[in-house]
């Protein structure tokens, strides 16, 4: 099970011996971009936070958040955030979903404001990692265009990433899509629901 950290005084030690430049340089590009994308939105959750607009996000911060996991939420737990309000420092795992990377970030934000852990699950500060922040659930939803690609990516044979996939304007609720991998093509008839996406080959 991941984790989130509670509030650490002693991590102002670990914070001063380590940089934050290796940190963020570590950071993937989508990381980057969903700092920017989240952001406002944590920091709009904590309206008068003594941190607001100072805060310093360490992205990629594995390392320090492997050190602590043990003395934070015990031995074979992970973290995938934690906190120093003294500081207004912040740390995040890499390798997390937008979602996730959206939630632990207004959960350590929610930190620097001075809030404590709860235990009510589904609440964003629930100190178990069963955290939930409706804002979060809308910012990254996938778009339907994505949600098409995606279930129509389910079905290609591997590896996957190496198709490129067209689909044509949708009429009702149905629309065509084209793979093609090198001289390979694939015909696909796509039904879109509100809340389902089904493939069927066409070829």
């Amino acid at each position: 099970m991941r984790r989130i950290a509670p509030l650490l005084l002693t991590l102002i030690a670990v914070g001063a011996s380590m940089p934050a430049s290796p940190a963020l340089a570590q950071a993937p590009p989508s990381d980057s971009a969903r700092l920017q994308q989240f952001l406002p939105l944590a920091r709009a959750a904590w309206p008068g936070s003594p941190c607001a607009g100072r805060e310093s996000v360490h992205l990629g911060g594995d390392l320090v958040l492997r050190a602590q996991a043990p003395a934070i939420a015990g031995p074979g737990e992970a973290l995938n955030g934690m906190a120093e309000p003294g500081t207004c420092d912040v740390w995040l795992a890499s390798g997390l979903t937008a979602r996730t990377f959206c939630t632990v970030l207004v959960h350590e934000l929610g930190h620097l404001a001075g809030r404590e852990h709860t235990a009510a699950p589904g609440e964003v500060m629930n100190g178990e990692g069963d955290i939930d922040w409706p804002a979060c659930d809308r910012a990254t939803q996938p778009s339907a265009a994505e949600q098409v690609e995606e279930e129509l990516r389910s079905v290609l044979p591997g590896p996957r990433a190496g198709w490129r996939v067209t689909c044509g304007s949708k009429r009702g609720s149905e629309r065509r899509c084209v793979a093609r991998r090198g001289r390979t093509v694939r015909h696909y008839d796509v039904t879109e629901s509100p809340t389902t996406v089904t493939v069927s080959r066409d070829d």
